[in-house]
């Protein structure tokens, strides 16, 4: 149809439609007559190619050890399982020699369950859609190419490990053939940057002191670097991720977080979780966080227990023990207000409180209202209790401010 008085569009059917990664070929012939009734002298020829494959998009779905990763990459459309082994692979530089690495294709075994619910955009109901029997694999274009197999997702892998703690390339070539015509993809680039794992090492203490400095505490530095912010988060720092389960059940950490108790678990809501789902950046540490607060100007312990080897996520096993202190500073001087708006009724015995820490003294500064008079730019001075490293509340003697009225 016309789009405008210069421009008329072919709007094909479904059956109809382009096939992708072909090339055609478009022939106009005399005969088509403008409004003053003339046409072209010579027929008009012109060729164009439909989209051709690219790669969309890549996910590091998983490792399977600290250089051996899994891709999961996404074409815009099915393309064949041999040309993505010949014209995909992993670049990297070893001894200062550019190196390539090919790559293994295999289909994504995973599937994509069908919902049961699904609440309908802007209305208050609910769409049942039944026991969900059917699976949605993953691809949803899975073809074949003259008895060969294509598809718009593949699993990529190295065909063996990558060297350890070096930067990688996934790159792409020209040549990846479609599934809908012969036309070749025609782009060259890399589709994907990371760094591979590096050897397992135990960093030291993770914490901010109470500048909110970040601190990183080995057993070399403890004394000097400075100490954590009891109240603030503390973690034990690694090269490689490492599960909560293994800290849990072969760090002794003294003093106990438990305090001693014998019926609670301080790690009982910590579960463990994967983080081999993400691609590694070089020079990246992986912390592992205490459940718990911890003492105020205290020494700390950790150290492996006796006959219990510590291992990260890939099953390696920490060389070198893990054995050190780190100090706790005391907790910053501090207040809070929590009842900003108060009522203290009259011939009640009650008070407003004020939660303090480390603190000597407190200076009220005020105006006062009453039924009788006002009064600007009052104080009021309020010497606080000796307790160390302990919130506590104290009475803010909104009476005597008000001249016991």
């Amino acid at each position: 149809r016309w789009l405008d008085r210069s421009s008329l569009a072919c709007q094909l059917g479904e059956k109809t439609e382009l096939k992708k990664s072909t090339r055609y070929s478009l022939t106009i012939m005399p005969g088509i007559a403008a409004q003053d009734g003339e046409t072209i002298l010579k027929p008009f020829f012109h060729q164009f190619i439909t989209e051709r494959p690219i790669v969309r998009h890549v996910w590091l779905k998983s490792w399977i050890a600290p250089g051996f990763p899994v891709l999961q990459v996404t074409f815009n459309q099915a393309v064949s399982k041999a040309s993505v082994v010949q014209h995909m692979a992993f670049q990297l530089e070893e001894n200062q020699k550019p190196r390539t690495y090919p790559i293994t294709v295999e289909a994504d075994p995973d599937d994509r369950k069908l919902p049961r619910f699904i609440v309908a955009p802007g209305e208050n109901i609910l769409l049942d859609f039944g026991e969900p029997e059917k699976k949605n694999k993953a691809d949803d274009e899975h073809q074949r190419i003259d008895g060969l197999e294509a598809r718009r997702i593949w699993l990529l892998k190295p065909q063996k490990e990558l060297p350890l703690d070096t930067r990688v390339e996934l790159t792409v070539e020209p040549g990846l053939v479609s599934a809908f015509g012969w036309e070749v993809s025609h782009v060259n680039r890399t589709v994907l940057e990371f760094d591979t794992f590096p050897e397992f090492k135990f960093n030291g203490v993770s914490c901010r002191d109470n500048k909110n400095n970040k601190l990183l505490i080995s057993g070399k530095n403890f004394k000097s670097i400075g100490k954590c912010n009891p109240l603030g988060r503390t973690a034990l720092n690694f090269s490689v991720p490492v599960l909560n389960s293994e800290v849990k059940n072969k760090i002794r950490i003294t003093p106990d977080l438990a305090g001693g108790r014998k019926d609670y678990d301080p790690w009982a809501n910590r579960n463990d979780y994967t983080r081999l789902n993400y691609p590694h950046k070089k020079g990246r540490s992986y912390d592992v966080w205490l459940p718990e607060r911890l003492k105020a100007a205290q020494l700390y312990e950790i150290a492996q227990i006796p006959g219990k080897v510590l291992q990260d996520e890939f099953g390696r096993e920490l060389t070198r023990k893990v054995d050190q202190g780190f100090l706790t500073d005391h907790r910053k001087p501090d207040f809070k207000l929590v009842h900003r708006q108060s009522v203290l009724e009259a011939g009640i015995d009650s008070e407003l409180p004020l939660y303090v820490t480390n603190l000597k003294e407190v200076i009220l500064k005020f105006n006062r209202l009453t039924s009788e008079d006002g009064s600007k730019n009052q104080h009021l001075d309020l010497q606080v209790a000796n307790a160390e490293d302990i919130s506590f509340a104290m009475p803010m003697n909104v009476r005597k401010m008000l001249d016991n009225k």
